[in-house]
């Protein structure tokens, strides 16, 4: 049975601090020490990541910034 975990998306939709989030990262850490358990011995097993998260409390457009800096003449 293959059991998917998306923590990207996850992080995206409810937040990356969320308790859903969380919940997403314990799955994997289960799925990671199952298949660590399940390995053999002599096994070399990688784990890459493409980035990480942090909270965004506001966002910026710098073309929409630049834009009213010239309107302000700075």
């Amino acid at each position: 049975l293959l059991h998917f975990v998306d923590l990207d998306s996850t992080a995206h939709t409810y937040g990356p601090y969320t308790k859903q989030a969380h919940d997403c990262l314990e799955l994997t850490d289960t799925y990671i020490a199952e298949i660590l358990a399940a390995a053999p011995k002599n096994a070399i097993v990688a784990l890459v990541s493409d980035h990480g998260f942090e909270r965004v409390d506001r966002e910026i457009s710098v073309p929409i910034l630049d834009m009213e800096l010239e309107l302000q003449g700075k």
